[in-house]
């Protein structure tokens, strides 16, 4: 995911532990009801921030989100490349059917 995924982990650790923080001294503070409440908007309010930055970037530069995706499909390409090579071909041959007259790989050439 490059540096925006370290980013979201550190979005998520952040708020995981200021949430904490604000929770343990809304419950054990002597604060009256209305400032306990005042707390969890405060919650609430830091945790939509942080759901609206990881909008934003997820948003805004969406392709490094996707850095994993392209090199599955350079490893799937390259797998497509070798299944098809002629030495595979003959490999796959040799074990399977020795005497087969009509041999072809997957692009329908004759091996």
């Amino acid at each position: 995911m490059g540096k925006y995924g370290i980013l979201l982990v550190f979005f998520a650790l952040a708020l995981l532990i200021i949430e904490g923080i604000i929770g343990v001294v809304a419950a054990k503070s002597q604060m009256n009801g209305q400032y306990q409440f005042y707390t969890l908007l405060l919650m609430a309010f830091l945790f939509l921030c942080v759901v609206a930055s990881v909008v934003l970037i997820t948003i805004r530069w969406p392709k490094h989100l996707y850095e994993q995706i392209a090199d599955s499909i350079d490893t799937v390409k390259e797998m497509q490349n070798f299944i098809n090579s002629k030495g595979f071909a003959d490999v796959v041959k040799d074990l399977t059917c020795g005497s087969c007259d009509n041999f072809t790989n997957q692009n329908n050439e004759e091996v």
